[in-house]
């Protein structure tokens, strides 16, 4: 999803791997995290649980709209975790 806005961003494999590398920086074990690529805003977060979500700026938005919709269907609702981009305030 983050090609569709025409801006120079890395392909897919490249960010997943940047991702992966930075995860392994912080000690954090394999089994305890899932790196999904996402084809719509949602991604499988309507219909899967989950204990927390990983979001920047741009889709925290996103992630509200995601947990009002899964409390109108009765599901708990996820952890938000907004992260900031390097050297932006």
């Amino acid at each position: 999803m983050a090609g569709e806005k025409n801006r120079n961003i890395p392909d897919y494999p490249t960010r997943e791997k940047n991702l992966t590398d930075f995860i392994k920086e912080l000690g954090i074990p394999r089994s305890r995290y899932q790196i999904q690529m996402l084809t719509t805003p949602y991604g499988t977060t309507l219909e899967n649980d989950y204990e927390s979500i990983v979001v920047s700026p741009e889709t925290y938005s996103v992630a509200l709209k995601i947990n009002k919709i899964r409390k109108t269907e009765g599901r708990p609702e996820i952890k938000i975790i907004r992260i900031e981009y390097h050297g932006r305030r």
